[in-house]
């Protein structure tokens, strides 16, 4: 495959950092640039944050809840994909009554 040299001017430390992430993810910094140069040319959109992710209140309050829920032994486990859905679809067309 026939490459090209990009230079692109960048903070010592930013570079640093972003190599070791990428190095921690088991790529190398050209792949990931590659990568994203690529998504950039097929959706023309470009994707970052200048804050990084925090669960909003709301999940915070969910994941409190389903983890107490789990310890009280209120859940429903299922080993199978289809057993989930089909546990859904009864208790569905049953108006939403929970049993086993």
């Amino acid at each position: 495959m026939k490459t090209d040299t990009l230079i692109v001017k960048v903070k010592p430390e930013v570079k640093e950092k972003a190599m070791n992430v990428a190095e921690s993810l088991g790529f190398s910094i050209s792949s990931l640039v590659n990568a994203y140069l690529l998504d950039l040319i097929k959706n023309e959109t470009v994707h970052f944050s200048s804050k990084p992710l925090e669960p909003s209140d709301e999940l915070l309050a969910s994941l409190k809840e389903s983890e107490e829920e789990r310890k009280k032994g209120n859940y429903y486990s299922f080993d199978t994909t289809e057993e989930a859905i089909a546990f859904l679809h009864k208790n569905v067309e049953e108006g939403g009554k929970y049993e086993d």
